[in-house]
C-alpha cells in the first residue's frame, strides 16, 4: 500500500502503563491505508514554540477505519503527543518501511517481543491468528509486571504467552532471549520474529540459525524524514549501510548480524 499523509482525529489516547500510551486515530475523511505488521507512519506533533520533526511509531493495530499505536513518552515529541485530547487532529504519514514477510509460516511460528516491542508483534500475532495459522507462540519480556501489556487478548486470541520479567513480577525471571531459545527446543518454529533491543535480536537471531529456522528482526532507530532522504537513520549491517526507514525497519536477521 502506497504511504499517505492523511488528518487523523484522536479517538483515544491513554496512558496503559507508566509513560506508555496507546493512541487510538481514526481519518478526519475517506480511509486509512492497510498497513502491514512491522510498518511504521510519522505522526505530526505541534509545538507552540515552533515546528518540530514527525515521531516514527509502529502499527499497533490498522483496520476497520482506524489506526493505533504504542509509544513510550521519551523526549519532547513523544512528550507532546501524550498530551493529545480526543478530537484533535494529528498528520499521519504511512504506512512506511517494510512489514514482516509471513510465506515461511505454514504451521508455527514464535514471536519474540521485548518491552515497547509488542506493538508490531502484536500486530503481527494478530494477523496469523486470521491466516489460521495453528500454532503462534510468543515469548515476551519486560522490566516489570506493569509494563505486559496485551496478553491476556493474545491469550484469548488462542495464542500461547511465555512471560518473563527483569524483576520476577511476571512469569519468570529471564531474559526473553534465553526463554525463546527454549521455546525453539522444544517445538521448533517454521520462522522467527522478533523486536526488541538489538542484545536480544542478536541473541534470538543466533538461536534461530542454531536450528536452521528463519529470522526476521523489527529495530528502532531515530529518523528525522522517514522516507529515506534525509540518510539520518542509517546502520551498518552485513551488506553495508542501510537505512531503516526504507530499507527496514524489518530486516532479514542474517543482514543484520553475522550469523
Amino acid at each position: 500500500m502506497e504511504a499517505r499523509d492523511i488528518t487523523c482525529r484522536v479517538r483515544a489516547n491513554r496512558e496503559v502503563s507508566s509513560g506508555i500510551y496507546r493512541a487510538t486515530l481514526e481519518p478526519v475523511k475517506g480511509t486509512v491505508p492497510d498497513a502491514a505488521p512491522g510498518q511504521f507512519a510519522m505522526i505530526q506533533v505541534k509545538e507552540k514554540s515552533g515546528p518540530l520533526l514527525r515521531r516514527p511509531l509502529s502499527y499497533l493495530q490498522a483496520g476497520a477505519g482506524r489506526i493505533e499505536f504504542l509509544y513510550r513518552v521519551v523526549g519532547v515529541g513523544t512528550r507532546i503527543l501524550a498530551q493529545a485530547k480526543k478530537n484533535d487532529e494529528l498528520k499521519v504519514l504511512g504506512p512506511l518501511g517494510s512489514g514482516f514477510e509471513l510465506s515461511a509460516v505454514k504451521s508455527n511460528a514464535l514471536l519474540v517481543a521485548g518491552g515497547i516491542g509488542i506493538a508490531p508483534i502484536y500486530f503481527l500475532a494478530m494477523k496469523l491468528v486470521e491466516r489460521k495459522i495453528p500454532k503462534i507462540e510468543v515469548v515476551y519480556g519486560a522490566r516489570t509486571a506493569r509494563e505486559i501489556l496485551f496478553a491476556e487478548d493474545l491469550e484469548k486470541a488462542g495464542i500461547a504467552v511465555r512471560i518473563v520479567t527483569d524483576d520476577g513480577s511476571a512469569g519468570k525471571r529471564a531474559l526473553a532471549s534465553k526463554e525463546a531459545a527454549k521455546a525453539m527446543g522444544a517445538n521448533k518454529p517454521d520462522a522467527v520474529f522478533a523486536c526488541g533491543p538489538y542484545p536480544m535480536l542478536r541473541a534470538v537471531a543466533e538461536s534461530s540459525a542454531r536450528i536452521g529456522a528463519p529470522c526476521q528482526v523489527s529495530i528502532e532507530e531515530r529518523m528525522a524524514c522517514g522516507v529515506g532522504a534525509c540518510m539520518g537513520c542509517a546502520v551498518k549491517t552485513e551488506q553495508g549501510y542501510l537505512h531503516v526507514c526504507c530499507d527496514g525497519p524489518v530486516f532479514d536477521a542474517s543482514v543484520l548480524f553475522k550469523i
